[in-house]
């Protein structure tokens, strides 16, 4: 297809030229065309010369020569393509940039810095400002949260104990008060107010 269009455009730019007018020198020079040489201007036949004696002081007529047609110029086909074509520049080179390196964190030769843990300080939290009360009459203190873990102390209803874990789970931590007994309970068995009151 661009074949056929630039074949046109060339067909087109060649009938202009032989059948239209001639081109300006600007125009030649757009398309790069050399501009044609003037003829050189012909000799006078002196056979055509009017009979005037030049000796007797009169002098001979100059005869005017026939305009001659220009001869038309045409350019190659491959310089009206060129014309044509339009130029393709190539894009800019991009530089890649730089490889981002990141840098391993150095080991200290200080021993490693123990600090507690959001859970413990929510614990310790809790532990500081819940106390519940024992609601069974006699309850199991257990080494785990679940029936499997062996018994580690018993409370009795109405007995104070304090909550070291989240108080909404199935099974609770907590420390007995007085004689200090931690464990776990199951949370069925507790409640936050005081069952006498």
């Amino acid at each position: 297809m661009i074949r056929l269009t630039l074949l046109l455009i060339v067909g087109i730019g060649i009938a202009l030229m032989v059948g239209g007018r001639d081109l300006s020198p600007e125009e030649m020079a757009e398309l790069g065309i050399a501009a044609p040489e003037p003829a050189p201007a012909e000799a006078a036949d002196p056979q055509e010369a009017p009979d005037v004696d030049v000796a007797q002081g009169g002098t001979a007529p100059v005869t005017p020569e026939p305009a001659q047609a220009a001869e038309p110029v045409v350019p190659e086909p491959a310089a009206v393509v060129a014309a044509v074509e339009p130029e393709v520049s190539e894009p800019p080179a991009v530089e890649a940039p730089d490889p981002v390196v990141a840098e391993l964190p150095v080991e200290s030769s200080d021993p490693p810095v123990d600090l507690p843990s959001v859970a413990d300080e929510i614990q310790a939290a809790l532990a500081e400002s819940q106390v519940w009360y024992v609601t069974g009459n006699v309850v199991n203190v257990r080494s785990g949260p679940s029936t499997s873990y062996e018994v580690v102390g018993k409370v009795t209803y109405g007995e104070a104990t304090e909550i070291l874990s989240d108080p909404s789970d199935d099974w609770v931590k907590i420390r007995i008060q007085g004689d200090g007994v931690e464990g776990y309970m199951a949370r069925r068995f507790l409640q936050d107010s005081e069952p006498n009151g």
